[in-house]
């Protein structure tokens, strides 16, 4: 679990790092890392495993689906599929805006590469789960946030944020990858609270001056 306000103290970090064309390549990694983690609730195996090739781009959104097998991958169960909107406000923390612009400044850098991360040292090469696991963990730390808390503790983070802010149950779930009929939320962070309609992520980052 991760204490109330971690979501917005996170936020809060990644805004301040500074406009998109002044920041360094580890900077903009980081910056992309946590916003990825807090936006599509997913564990870090997930964030490894997106693609570029995977990645469908238009005027509003950037769609983001996972084609390879994840931890909670079966038989009749959909791959996950993220829709990131391109806020025109606030884009300091627009995920999709900053994802955008990851993959054009490290296009020169990641020849044949089609793995979203690539490390931010030469030799430039595919990051590992390990490596996203830490660079998370680096991001909670430099945001202020109890370095006893780890990668997974956006997942909480974020699907807590969302829940209170009034989401409907079932769109956090779907977003996070639980199934429908999946208890985990109910039973660690589900409060009684009017269900909004909104996606995930307009409620956790188009609203964070609440």
């Amino acid at each position: 679990m991760t204490p109330p306000g971690t979501q917005r103290q996170f936020l809060n970090w990644a805004e301040a790092l500074g406009p998109l064309k002044v920041l360094d390549l580890k900077s903009l990694t980081f910056k992309l890392v946590s916003l990825l983690a807090l936006a599509t609730a997913h564990r870090v195996q997930t964030l490894s495993l997106i693609k570029i090739s995977d990645m469908t781009v238009s005027k509003s959104n950037v769609i983001i689906k996972i084609s390879e097998q994840i931890k909670t991958s079966r038989v009749g169960v959909a791959q996950p599929s993220f829709s990131l909107p391109l806020f025109k406000e606030r884009k300091g923390t627009c995920v999709a805006t900053v994802l955008l612009k990851y993959v054009k400044r490290t296009k020169v850098l990641r020849g044949n590469e089609d793995y979203l991360f690539i490390t931010f040292k030469r030799p430039y090469h595919r990051a590992t789960a390990q490596s996203i696991s830490r660079w998370i963990r680096c991001c909670l730390v430099e945001a202020g946030i109890d370095p006893k808390y780890t990668a997974h503790s956006t997942r909480h983070a974020a699907t807590s944020a969302a829940e209170a802010r009034g989401l409907d149950v079932n769109i956090i779930k779907s977003t996070a990858g639980w199934s429908a009929s999946s208890q985990v939320f109910a039973k660690f962070y589900k409060r009684p609270i009017e269900p909004r309609k909104e996606s995930f992520v307009e409620v956790l980052f188009n609203q964070q001056g609440e």
